[in-house]
C-alpha cells in the first residue's frame, strides 16, 4: 500500500483534496510572494446568514450556525437540481476571504503519489479534460434531529439537529482524477486508496485532529471522482469550495473534501 496522498486545498475549509494513490496535492491560492490572505469576517448580515453567503436567498434557510445552513424543506425546489442560492452550507471553519477566487484560473495544485509528480494550474487541468455529473450532495448527519426521539430523557444528539435539508442535487463541471492521474504517468505502485484531506488553516486554539476531516475511498472510485470548478453551470463559488473541490459520487458529502 503506498503512503497516503493528499491533493488538498491550502487556506480553505473545503477545498480540493485527493490522495492515496498518490496525489497529494496541495492548492494554492496566490503566487508566489503573494500576501497571505486572511480570513473574512463572518458577523451576520442584516439577513441573518453568515456574511459569506450573503448572496443566497435568505427565506430559504434555517441557520443553525456560521458553518452549517439548512435548507428549509418547502425551498428546496421541485426540480431535480437544487439551485446554488438554496443549497446547504456544512463547513468545518470559516472560509478566508473572497480574494481566494479573484484568479482562479492561477489556483495551483502540486500532485505526488504518480509516475510524473508536478504543479499544475486550474488553467492547466481544464486542457486535461471536461466532464459533468449530477450527484446528491448530502451530509451524513442529515435528519439527526429524529434521532432525538429514540434517545433517554436527558439525553441529547451530538452534532448539528438536521432535520432533511442537508442535502440537494448538483451538477458538477470539471476534469476527471482519472484523467490527471493518466497524464501524469498513472497511479504509484501499490496504491489501494484515494484519499482526501482539507488543508485549510485553523483557527488559533484548535487542535488538527479535532477539526481536519480525512476520508478514504477504493481505488476503483478513481474512475468517478471529478476535480469540480463549476457547479450548476457556474464558478465554483468560495461557500462550497471554490476555487477547486473534489467529488467523489456516491459518497457522503465528507468525502467532497
Amino acid at each position: 500500500m503506498s503512503e497516503p496522498t493528499i491533493l488538498h486545498r491550502r487556506r480553505f475549509l473545503a477545498g480540493t483534496a485527493a490522495g492515496a494513490i498518490g496525489m497529494t496535492s496541495s492548492a494554492r491560492a496566490q503566487s508566489p510572494g503573494a500576501d497571505p490572505v486572511k480570513p473574512a469576517p463572518q458577523k451576520p448580515d442584516a439577513k441573518g446568514l453568515p456574511g459569506y453567503i450573503a448572496w443566497k436567498d435568505p427565506d430559504a434557510f434555517i441557520v443553525h450556525s456560521n458553518q452549517t445552513v439548512e435548507t428549509k424543506r418547502g425551498r428546496a425546489g421541485s426540480g431535480v437540481v437544487t439551485p446554488v442560492d438554496r443549497l446547504f452550507i456544512r463547513n468545518n471553519v470559516n472560509p478566508p476571504s473572497d480574494g481566494i477566487v479573484a484568479d482562479r484560473n492561477a489556483w495551483q495544485v502540486d500532485i505526488a503519489g504518480v509516475a510524473e509528480p508536478r504543479t499544475l494550474t486550474l488553467a492547466e487541468l481544464k486542457r486535461l479534460g471536461l466532464a459533468s455529473v449530477a450527484t446528491v450532495l448530502q451530509c451524513s448527519g442529515n435528519g439527526r434531529k429524529y434521532m432525538q426521539d429514540a434517545l433517554q430523557p436527558g439525553q441529547k444528539i451530538a452534532g448539528t439537529p438536521w432535520t432533511v435539508g442537508a442535502a440537494g442535487c448538483v451538477i458538477w463541471t470539471g476534469v476527471p482524477l482519472k484523467a490527471v492521474v493518466d497524464a501524469l504517468g498513472g497511479p504509484a505502485a501499490g496504491a489501494k486508496f484515494v484519499t482526501g484531506t482539507g488543508g485549510e488553516d485553523l483557527p488559533d486554539g484548535l487542535k488538527p485532529k479535532d477539526v481536519i476531516v480525512e476520508r478514504s475511498v477504493p481505488i476503483s472510485t478513481l474512475d468517478t471522482v471529478l476535480l469540480a470548478w463549476e457547479m450548476n453551470g457556474e464558478p465554483l463559488p468560495l461557500a462550497h469550495g471554490g476555487p477547486l473541490r473534489m467529488i467523489v459520487p456516491g459518497y457522503s458529502g465528507v468525502n467532497n473534501i
